[in-house]
């Protein structure tokens, strides 16, 4: 990396999420960096991301000077845009962000991290922000900043899956899709759920995907399975009648778009950025980041009727072909235009 590069947009990609990448690459193909790689599984220490990240920035700072840099991540965009921004004050940094850092900052403002990433995280000129939930998170804490909503896209093989599954209202089976940090996705929550099964239905069983029994303690039994990482989840969303996600700042989860798009319903925290979909369908799909409430929810769900089931599912199915084949492709191309516009790239 080097002179060549001055002038350019660079992407830096810290975990390089597919969907992340995929933006990327509609933005730039000149240059795509990866910092990694690391991923979910992978343990790597702060202190080895922390040095990546303030070696990326010293060099195209110091030696490359690029048009603009776009960045992935509250973390990396903390470290790497101030010191870009000091090195080379007419580069534009432009940050993805689809986590629950922003939310965190918002629940503890006043702890030594949040004051520092707030500072640090003024530097940005821009945010593509996955999702309405984020992106209102960024309009309350930074103001001034550019704001590019977009969303991440689905595989059409795997749509054209999941639209052929057939779902059964009297199945007894609730399902959650976890991975990566347990807490994130709410399983915790969802696991204090397990002794209210009985009384919400006497014949109930949860499963989890994406967790084995080591990584969260506990041991299976009649009513919990743990099948840990599969490859064939649209089997298991063949199995229930309702997925549960009670995300902690998830900003979009797939999992519970596919779940919708099987026909199976889905109930998420108000924490979960898919909100914006289920409100649609029916407010009582959104529930409070609490025990109490999320139980409500699922008595009220497990009382309806087998046809009253069929038409949330159906209203599952019609939101989110609606919001993939309507409002996501005309969101994220006119977001594309105005960031590129933004950025001044003049290839389109």
């Amino acid at each position: 990396m080097g002179l060549k590069e001055k002038g350019r947009v660079i992407g830096i990609l810290a975990g390089a999420h597919p969907a992340h990448l995929k933006i990327f690459s509609e933005i730039t193909q000149e240059r795509l960096l990866l910092l990694g790689p690391w991923k979910v599984g992978h343990k790597v220490s702060n202190t080895y991301k922390f040095l990546k990240y303030l070696i990326a920035a010293l060099r195209l700072g110091i030696l490359c000077h690029p048009k603009a840099v776009l960045v992935e991540g509250i973390s990396p965009s903390a470290v790497i845009a101030p010191i870009i921004r000091s090195l080379s004050p007419k580069t534009r940094v432009v940050s993805l962000f689809a986590e629950d850092g922003l939310l965190k900052i918002q629940q503890s403002p006043n702890s030594l991290k949040s004051k520092l990433l707030k500072l640090f995280l003024k530097k940005i000129d821009g945010v593509i922000a996955i999702g309405k939930m984020i992106a209102d998170q960024v309009e309350q804490l930074f103001p001034n900043v550019e704001i590019f909503l977009m969303y991440p896209t689905l595989d059409e093989k795997r749509l054209e899956q999941l639209k052929s599954l057939s779902y059964n209202p009297g199945a007894h089976s609730l399902i959650q899709i976890g991975g990566r940090d347990y807490k994130y996705k709410g399983v915790d929550l969802t696991l204090s759920l397990l002794k209210y099964l009985p009384e919400i239905d006497p014949g109930l069983e949860l499963i989890i995907l994406g967790h084995n029994p080591s990584e969260l303690n506990i041991k299976t039994s009649e009513r919990l399975k743990l099948p840990g990482k599969v490859d064939n989840v649209p089997e298991y969303l063949r199995l229930a009648c309702l997925m549960v996600h009670p995300g902690r700042g998830d900003a979009f989860p797939v999992a519970t778009l596919e779940s919708m798009a099987a026909g199976v319903p889905v109930m998420v925290s108000e924490l979960t950025g898919t909100k914006e979909l289920l409100f649609e369908v029916d407010n009582r799909l959104v529930r409070k980041m609490d025990l109490k409430d999320l139980k409500e929810g699922l008595l009220w769900f497990f009382s309806l009727s087998k046809e009253e089931k069929i038409v949330l599912s159906q209203k599952c199915r019609f939101a989110v072909f609606h919001f993939i084949n309507e409002k996501l492709p005309k969101t994220n191309k006119e977001s594309l235009m105005e960031l590129k516009k933004f950025l001044e790239i003049t290839s389109m």
